[in-house]
């Protein structure tokens, strides 16, 4: 004890003291103030204590082996799972070896570092996140400290996860639509290969740049997806393409809008296939109309040349029973006229009824064979008739094609008025690569506003009398057949041209 009270740790050695002959005359004891190194050694071993009770207190399994691999410490977690192997060598205890195991870290750690690292326990099957990190002793020896983490059920959520984010990504890669996520700064996040292949860039090329669109902007605003069709892009053999585009709002866990998910679809096809019903619908119905047209008019039309054959009739017998003779042949005449034009109604008729349903195998003509064709089966009328000498050959129903012909060069003799010099010249000339040939006469032309009605079933230019007026409707239905276009050039008093297109053509 000292003056003040206070203990003193005193460490003492003593030695015999004697003289030259050996004979003990005395000792000699020397005493070391060790107060300090006896307080440091309490301290510790209290925090030597208080770790001890906290590793036992931890969920982890923790265990110290010293620089011999020898085992100094194992938490009760730990000893739950292996046993108590307090005092064995690690390496035997934990894993039956006869030799450090490859991957041991203790080296490492007891240089000073502390270590992290993952480890699959096949005697547990489980793993184990490992913090290994170096703990100095009282005797100044360093011993390994190490903590096990058990992340099996984390290593298989995450396995599961990849899974998931593998299947998801494999998912959206096979989808044909294009699919793109943009975040809260317009950045695309995620694009799928559909999308690639359409705009003709490469994931590195797209991802991570801003691209500014007023519908994303209203999603992030709103909250609300869109539905939309749009006519977004011209692929490279220039044709339009019309897309379905739906937009979406992703939102984080306070509930604001964090993404933007657009797919888009390519609704061409479908669209083409809404287009041509309408279409249809609209031919149908126009057919319908012209049906109607047609059944009065050729009921009406037949009936007037049918009166007047019945009542010439008529009279003929009633003048043969009274004897009279003096006009019959002008009763003959009348009853004549009317049966021509009855019999020019039913072949028109006929001929309409036919196109599309009756067809010669196309074959291969030079279309100067056919204009001639043509004015051999039409009577001279003084009509000055100029044909081109270097027509191309064309891939078409001969008899279908020269009746078209005829009915051109027919109509444009009719309708010349008092031309002193009727003409009709008979050419073509090339639009782009399609030759376009033509029937150009200067007679007395057709308003503008007849255009398109001329080629309407039984109308008549003017209300003419000439001719049944099915002429035009059958030669535009050849055309049609053939794939062709038929239109027409005029001016009222200043000729007809009338234009039409056989697009299976073969110039030689």
């Amino acid at each position: 004890m000292r003056k003040d009270g206070k203990p003193v740790h005193i460490s003492m050695s003593a030695a015999l003291l004697k003289y030259k002959d050996g004979v003990p005359i005395g000792s000699v004891r020397v005493s070391r103030d060790v107060t300090k190194d006896v307080v440091l050694e309490e301290r510790l071993k209290e925090e030597r204590d208080n770790l001890n009770l906290i590793l036992e207190s931890m969920v982890d399994a923790i265990y110290i082996v010293s620089k011999d691999y020898r085992i100094e410490f194992m938490n009760r977690v730990l000893i739950d799972e292996v046993g108590d192997q307090v005092g064995d060598i690690c390496y035997k205890a934990f894993h039956n070896r006869v030799e450090p195991c490859p991957h041991c870290k203790t080296a490492e750690v007891l240089t000073g570092k502390t270590v992290r690292w993952e480890w699959y326990s096949r005697r547990m099957n489980k793993t184990y996140d490992l913090i290994e990190t170096p703990l100095r002793n009282v005797d100044g020896s360093i011993s390994k400290l190490t903590i096990f983490r058990d992340i099996t059920k984390r290593k298989w959520m995450e396995k599961k996860l990849d899974e998931s984010h593998k299947f998801l990504e494999a998912v959206i890669e096979t989808i044909p639509d294009t699919i793109t996520l943009k975040d809260s700064e317009h950045r695309i996040v995620l694009v799928n290969q559909a999308y690639c292949n359409i705009s003709r860039v490469t994931k590195d090329e797209v991802i991570g740049k801003t691209v500014l669109r007023e519908k994303d902007n209203e999603v992030f605003q709103t909250g609300r997806g869109l539905d939309l069709t749009e006519r977004t892009y011209t692929d490279n053999k220039g044709n339009c393409h019309y897309v379905s585009v739906k937009k979406a709002p992703l939102t984080d866990e306070s509930g604001e809008v964090s993404h933007v998910l657009t797919i888009s679809r390519d609704i061409t096809e479908t669209m083409r296939t809404a287009e041509e019903r309408e279409r249809l619908l609209r031919e149908i119905e126009t057919k319908n109309s012209e049906l109607e047209r047609f059944s009065y008019t050729v009921s009406h039309d037949l009936r007037s040349p049918l009166i007047t054959i019945q009542g010439f009739a008529h009279l003929l017998r009633e003048d043969l029973e009274q004897g009279k003779t003096e006009d019959l042949a002008s009763q003959l005449e009348y009853i004549e006229t009317a049966a021509i034009k009855m019999d020019r109604l039913i072949t028109d008729t006929l001929q309409l009824s036919r196109i599309g349903r009756v067809a010669n195998p196309p074959e291969d003509v030079p279309f100067g064979a056919l204009v001639q064709e043509a004015q051999e089966q039409i009577k001279s009328s003084g009509v000055e008739v100029t044909v081109a000498d270097d027509f191309p050959t064309v891939h078409v129903d001969r008899m279908r094609i020269v009746e078209v012909l005829v009915n051109l060069i027919t109509n444009s003799t009719k309708y010349m008025g008092e031309q002193r010099h009727p003409k009709i010249d008979i050419g073509y000339r090339v639009d782009g690569k399609t030759p376009v040939f033509f029937v150009q006469d200067n007679g007395m032309g057709i308003d503008q506003t007849q255009h398109e009605t001329v080629f309407k079933l039984f109308h008549k230019v003017d209300g003419s009398s000439n001719g049944t007026g099915a002429g035009l409707a059958i030669v535009k239905r050849i055309i049609k057949v053939h794939e062709g276009r038929i239109g027409i050039e005029s001016k009222k008093g200043k000729g007809c041209t009338v234009c039409f297109t056989l697009p299976l053509i073969h110039v030689r």
